[in-house]
């Protein structure tokens, strides 16, 4: 490095990197001008090492392109008058290189015997030409935005490919508006390379074989040789990690039946969308699930119901033949007192038997209609105390008690009297299965407040009907939570029955908490 340039801070290593170079002039009255140069300007000009002042002078000078001569002489005019001044030119290499270079200085004061101008030299021509390919990039990206404009409300990411030549224009559209897309230009490698490795960074695993496809310029053509639009729907991986679905569109902007050569490239965001389709099908989904389920259920409870029906008349005539000669032991025999009450009870409980029996024999036909019911007067309180009082011995059994309390004012009701005993019997069955030990069951008559109905009411204290719809209550194959015995038959049947009469039938809580009260009323006579 000259001596004359003084200390300088900048690495000789790094000025011959950046290609600038430090340069002096002294212009002095009657001397030649003399130029003195770093290593960096040594080498920019040309020159293998330091010759003399004049000598370094003219080897810069003499290769000026002469059609800028002027314009250097005018900078170092302004440099001479102490202001800073800047000029680009031409600059014509021993070697027959042109380079564009820059120059920039400035007036030393302190330098009194005549003019020393000092700055830099630097050579320009690779940003130049970069700077020009730019703006030749920027004209081409305003004409493809504006080719691609109309749908970058559509689109997340868009780009435009020219199947041709192979060039792609990555736009990133977002809120309607394009960021500048320069660095995008100069950081991609190509349209296929960039794909090949986004699908397999971003892509998710159950979507990657198809989506590499869109990597080959063959396929995508082939895609789309007869179609104007493909779509793909995916999982892509956002910024968090987090997979989101995305549309991965391929839009033709040629005729459709023609070969593709320019296409829109883009991925629209339909996460929302997806996601509430998803839960949509999983809902229709978890229905058909259910209703699949109920059906299969119902086919069980159905091939049960049937095994029921079978055993039941297998039963039936046994129990028949049995009834028989137990009513007519009764009458003839002569029995001690505790004989007669055991063959009595033994007779209740068989005639029990026989309603069960009645009660799945005749459920089916009352629900399609097909059992008859066939009213005649009966006065309710002694038909209510006659059937309650059937149960008394099983009631002791269970140590509960059985009371019946009816209402004087109830008289003639109209009713089916075998058909309502079956019931009644129901609900008093139901009663002693749930009711504590120790607790009465009480069997009541009394009349509504207009009179028309007659009710009849089972009040037990057991655990009550909870939360449990009344309704289901009575539906066929219904079983409470809290007892998964019996085959949901009893009160399914006593409804029909009941409405056949034009009557109703319902349950409650007990209001002190303690236990449920089943009920059903009949008309008045």
């Amino acid at each position: 490095m000259s001596p004359n340039l003084g200390a300088l801070p900048l690495s000789p290593d790094l000025l011959l990197k950046s290609k600038l170079g430090m340069w002096a002039f002294e212009l002095d009255e009657d001397k030649a001008p003399r130029m003195y140069v770093d290593d960096a300007m040594l080498s920019l000009i040309g020159l293998t090492e330091q010759t003399s002042p004049e000598a370094t002078y003219h080897a810069w000078y003499d290769h000026v392109d002469p059609a800028y001569y002027s314009l250097v002489e005018e900078a170092v005019t302004q440099m001479s008058s102490g202001h800073h001044a800047e000029v680009q030119y031409p600059w014509h290499h021993p070697d027959g290189r042109t380079f564009v270079v820059r120059c920039g200085g400035v007036r030393n004061p302190a330098y009194t015997a005549g003019v020393r101008i000092e700055g830099c030299h630097q050579n320009i021509t690779e940003i130049q030409s970069f700077t020009m390919e730019v703006k030749k990039q920027r004209q081409r990206l305003e004409s493809d935005y504006q080719t691609i404009q109309g749908l970058s409300n559509e689109f997340d990411i868009l780009h435009l490919l020219n199947l041709e030549t192979d060039e792609f224009t990555p736009f990133y559209v977002e809120n309607d508006k394009m960021i500048d897309p320069e660095f995008l230009v100069a950081s991609f490698e190509g349209f296929y390379s960039a794909m090949r490795a986004s699908v397999k960074g971003m892509i998710h695993p159950d979507h990657l074989e198809k989506m590499l496809k869109y990597a080959d310029k063959d396929y995508i053509k082939s895609i789309l040789r007869h179609k104007s639009r493909q779509v793909e729907r995916i999982l892509v991986k956002n910024i968090s990690g987090e997979y989101t679905w995305r549309d991965f569109v391929l839009i033709k902007f040629d005729d459709i039946n023609s070969e593709p050569t320019r296409i829109a490239v883009g991925y629209i965001d339909v996460d929302d969308e997806m996601k509430a389709m998803l839960a949509e099908r999983e809902h229709i989904e978890s229905i058909e699930r259910k209703i699949e389920e109920e059906r299969r259920a119902k086919e069980s409870e159905e091939e049960r119901y049937n095994f029921l029906i079978n055993v039941a008349h297998e039963i039936r005539t046994p129990l028949t033949l049995i009834l028989g000669p137990l009513g007519r032991f009764l009458t003839t025999e002569q029995l001690t007192e505790k004989g007669h009450r055991t063959i009595t009870r033994v007779r209740q409980q068989a005639n029990r038997m026989n309603i069960l029996l009645d009660t799945v024999l005749t459920s089916n036909k009352m629900e399609e209609g097909a059992e008859k019911v066939r009213p005649e007067p009966v006065n309710l309180n002694d038909w209510l105390q006659r059937n309650t009082d059937d149960f008394s011995d099983e009631a002791i059994n269970r140590e509960m008690a059985l009371d019946c309390r009816v209402d004087p004012s109830v008289n003639i009701v109209n009713m089916d009297e075998h058909l309502c005993t079956i019931v009644l019997s129901n609900l008093i069955i139901n009663a002693m299965k749930f009711n504590e030990p120790g607790y009465p069951i009480t069997v009541s008559s009394s009349l509504s407040e207009d009179g028309n109905m007659a009710r009849i009411s089972v009040r037990d204290h057991g655990s009550g009907i909870g939360d449990v719809d009344v309704n289901k209550l009575f539906e066929r194959y219904y079983r409470a939570t809290e007892d998964k015995t019996g085959f949901g038959i009893g009160l399914f049947y006593s409804q029909s029955i009941i409405k056949a009469h034009n009557g109703r039938i319902g349950a409650y809580n007990n209001i002190d908490g303690r236990g449920a009260t089943f009920w059903f009323e009949l008309p008045v006579s």
